[in-house]
């Protein structure tokens, strides 16, 4: 990337597609500081004062946050447990962070189709007017 240059859409929803995928948690871990300087920037961002919805990859890169901080996460054990019993503690820890995870994807899913079907609705209305607007103009015409 081109120094000077801001990040695009497609850029950014690239790249937080790939940290997501490896969910980097240490300073060893991300390889490029302008990575991690951009993930860090978008995962701070407030969402809009006025606007309901967060910016998709605002939301993408919180959701992230959250799943690399659940990644961290500390599991104590004793010292007296089975391998077994520990090993069965982190599978039901995993198991519910996946059902966790699968629960934001679907939210997030649902209200981009719900805000997709908005949008599909005002644009219908607006076509509707100008069908009605163009309808009186004939009409005034005529007369």
């Amino acid at each position: 990337m081109v120094r000077g240059r801001g990040w695009t859409a497609p850029e950014t929803l690239y790249m937080l597609g790939l940290v997501e995928r490896i969910l980097p948690f240490g300073s060893n871990q991300w390889s490029a500081v302008q990575l991690e300087r951009k993930f860090y920037a978008l995962k701070s961002t407030r969402k809009p004062t006025g606007d309901p919805s967060c910016p998709a990859d605002v939301a993408q890169a919180k959701r992230v946050y959250r799943l690399i901080e659940n990644q961290c996460g500390v599991l104590l054990l004793d010292d007296t447990e089975s391998t077994t019993a520990s090993a069965a503690a982190m599978e039901e820890c995993n198991a519910t962070r996946q059902l966790e995870y699968r629960r934001e994807r679907y939210a997030q899913r649902r209200q981009d189709e719900l805000g997709r079907q908005s949008q599909a609705e005002r644009r219908e209305e607006r076509e509707r007017l100008r069908l009605l607007a163009l309808i009186a103009e004939i009409a005034k015409t005529r007369d």
